[in-house]
């Protein structure tokens, strides 16, 4: 056993680590949820991750994504992240798609892995990705909004058929039942009510852009454990079945 994980294989046991070690996990969405979902797995031993994104370190980003640093701004968020998972496993994989993510990018990248953690915020990404990962019989979980809260203790491991009060849980539920695909999958999920962000930032008409949301550190770190965790336990509990 590598003294690296030592301590994970005191609460797992030996053979549940090897499933672990084995795991071929890619995550969609190099953000705050990504970043941390990714840190969680290499450092309870995955060996062999993807990493997909095509954005850039921005100075905004530094509140709360964990790879960012004032050393990266401009660089790529997969390297900056690929980067610090080498630099906690050097034997670790890590594959990079500098790429955004649609329905042919879901498609090819999604049957070369067992695992698929979706940390994007683009609803047609999202969407890609979940619908694809149940198509090949992949181990799925998706995070929903994580913006415009502070509390990291209502972050919840739950299903989407069980979420409320979370405009971006709707849409995946409307938009995912529009594709034949019942939505009692895997999700990582806020109780908290969002605030409303109504801060004007930019002259942009592009929605997103003029009127970001709000983060702090707390929330997507949060959500990015927790869906690190649920890929493992799904994981242990299939191999265990």
């Amino acid at each position: 056993m590598v003294e690296q994980f030592s301590r994970i294989a005191l609460l797992y046991g030996e053979e549940q680590l090897n499933q672990i070690q084995s795991m071929k996990v890619i995550v969609f969405g190099c953000g705050g949820v990504g970043s941390a979902a990714t840190e969680a797995l290499i450092r309870s031993g995955v060996q062999h991750i993807a990493l997909v994104d095509y954005d850039v370190i921005a100075l905004s980003n530094l509140n709360r994504q964990l790879h960012t640093t004032t050393h990266n701004i401009h660089h790529k968020k997969i390297e900056a992240l690929k980067e610090r998972c080498l630099s906690i496993n050097p034997n670790a994989t890590i594959d990079l798609f500098d790429t955004f993510v649609d329905e042919e990018v879901a498609e090819k990248l999604i049957p070369h892995y067992d695992a698929v953690i979706d940390a994007v915020d683009t609803v047609s990404a999202k969407e890609a990705i979940i619908v694809h990962a149940l198509k090949f019989k992949k181990i799925i979980v998706s995070s929903m909004g994580m913006g415009n809260r502070f509390d990291p203790t209502q972050v919840i491991c739950t299903t989407l058929n069980k979420t409320t009060y979370d405009p971006l849980s709707k849409m995946m539920r409307y938009r995912l039942r529009l594709r034949g695909v019942y939505d009692k999958i895997p999700v990582i999920f806020s109780l908290e009510t969002p605030i409303k962000q109504t801060h004007q930032v930019s002259e942009s008409t592009v929605r997103k852009q003029a009127f970001p949301p709000a983060s702090a550190i707390f929330v997507p770190v949060s959500a990015g454990l927790a869906a690190a965790y649920s890929v493992i336990e799904q994981r242990l509990k299939g191999d265990s079945q």
